[in-house]
């Protein structure tokens, strides 16, 4: 049996109810985690819809569409959405932006092209 002063579960359970995805979706799941630890008798049920509540609409709702039934399945799925969010976004930090124009649309490579721009060498003057 765990001995916990009293006011440690329900300051857990406060903080639980309060908690909402914000950041990223593994800073809530280590948030969510650590705080039950401290909270001994929630029903599995309980779980699963504190940690949904808590969630992002989009992830509340992707959730909700693959039909997860537990929370260990939710923090599963919910592990997946974040291994294609940040891939999806490591692949925009890295893939170099177009240039950008006077006007802020982006230059296309045709229009550099044209007007001599590209990879062509000056030619040699001879004389």
């Amino acid at each position: 049996m765990q001995f916990f002063p009293e006011n440690v579960e329900y300051n857990a359970r406060r903080a639980l109810q309060k908690l909402e995805h914000t950041g990223s979706m593994q800073e809530y799941v280590k948030s969510f985690l650590e705080l039950m630890l401290y909270i001994c008798d929630m029903s599995e049920k309980d779980k699963l819809f504190t940690f949904m509540e808590g969630l992002k609409p989009w992830a509340h709702l992707e959730l909700l569409h693959q039909r997860v039934t537990d929370l260990g399945s939710a923090m599963t799925a919910a592990e997946r959405l974040i291994d294609f969010t940040s891939e999806t976004r490591k692949d925009r930090e890295t893939t170099p932006n177009p240039v950008q124009n006077k006007t802020g649309g982006a230059k296309s490579f045709r229009s550099n092209f044209n007007r001599g721009g590209g990879d062509r060498k000056p030619h040699a003057q001879t004389g």
